[in-house]
């Protein structure tokens, strides 16, 4: 795990931002986050009760799992429930909103990981947000033309903290939840992925969604 320092951002908020509210400076204590996403390998490796176990090939929707192309891909296809049961099985847990983006982005607010310019100027980074896809991507997972997460820890993927892949590769389950117009809940992911279309997409790529398991979400997990 890396340390990320007590410190504090600007926390922006858009009409959209289900779950986020208003703008506002927030203060995050210290904490540690995962370096990377939990890989699938971590994953079923787990043994305490109610942890781990073998990620299926393909979703209830159908979309594929896994392929085995890529030699440590994340852990898809965990839903939000088992993504926290794994995490305390640690003796963590899922990072908040605030910490995700904090550790993410640091305390200038960051537009990526990296700094403020867009991965069009230096799409040479090794991470995977399409277009700028990873030589060791797993190929044929979720979208129609191909596309698949890469191994976990991309170097180019790096933010103020040393923690990566928190721009590309998958979204990530953090453990905000709220309700939707509708009332009905939903659960905030965080950063883009291999299926993210508009490579302008900055880091703060907040996705309100169902807890189901998804071929396009994984997590890490944070401590205390």
């Amino acid at each position: 795990m890396a340390l990320v320092p007590a410190g504090g951002f600007d926390l922006d908020a858009g009409a959209d931002d289900l779950c986020i509210g208003s703008p506002a400076h927030v203060h995050v204590e210290s904490f540690c986050i995962d370096v990377t996403e939990v890989s699938r390998k971590q994953f079923e490796s787990c043994t305490s009760p109610g942890c781990g176990g073998k990620i299926p090939e393909r979703t209830e929707g159908k979309s594929k799992c896994y392929t085995g192309h890529a030699d440590d891909p994340p852990a898809l296809c965990v839903g939000w429930s088992q993504a926290g049961t794994y995490c305390r099985a640690r003796g963590a847990r899922l990072p908040t909103a605030a910490e995700w983006e904090y550790a993410a982005r640091g305390s200038k607010a960051l537009s990526f990981p990296w700094g403020n310019e867009s991965v069009r100027v230096d799409p040479d980074r090794q991470f995977n947000a399409s277009p700028y896809i990873c030589t060791n991507r797993e190929p044929d997972v979720a979208s129609p033309d191909g596309l698949g997460p890469c191994n976990v820890g991309s170097p180019g993927d790096r933010s103020p903290f040393g923690v990566l892949d928190m721009y590309g590769n998958v979204s990530e389950w953090t453990s905000l939840r709220c309700k939707d117009e509708n009332g009905y809940p939903r659960f905030l992911t965080l950063g883009a992925n291999y299926n993210t279309a508009d490579d302008t997409v900055i880091t703060m790529h907040r996705i309100p969604t169902g807890p189901e398991p998804d071929s396009l979400t994984g997590f890490r997990c944070a401590s205390p």
